[in-house]
């Protein structure tokens, strides 16, 4: 029975790769973000976790194989969990939060809507 969730944000990137942030590939891990994955991992192989769902931007698909290595979890891609640059852009204006509040809440449903999906098809297999 699904008791939990656990959503981790990718570790942190490489910066300056001229990579575009919000499509795949994306940049990949920098050495910190390495260090920050495995601490999640670490944490995470603890948990009980039954599944590991990353995007397809390599620096999620690298944070989950280490979690994955740790745990002994296989990694799931779903495309529908990604980046969500449109809020993202929007999070460094310092000046006016209300624009920033009101471009996390327009985002929120896609992310209810992917998280539901994954929901749905993980206990599609798994009634209880």
């Amino acid at each position: 029975m699904l008791n939990e969730i656990y959503i981790v944000r990718h570790a942190a990137p490489q910066q300056g790769t001229n990579i575009p942030y919000d499509r795949v590939p994306g940049p990949p891990l920098a050495e910190l973000g390495r260090g920050e994955a495995r601490a999640a991992a670490l944490y995470l192989s603890h948990c009980g976790i039954e599944k590991l769902y990353a995007s397809p931007l390599d620096r999620a698909m690298e944070t989950a194989a280490i979690i994955a290595e740790e745990t002994g979890l296989e990694r799931e891609t779903v495309e529908d969990i990604r980046e969500m640059r449109n809020y993202l852009i929007h999070v460094y204006d310092k000046v006016n939060y209300r624009r920033v509040w009101d471009a996390v809440q327009n985002k929120l449903p896609q992310l209810q809507h992917a998280v539901q999906r994954v929901l749905d098809e993980h206990t599609a297999g798994n009634p209880d």
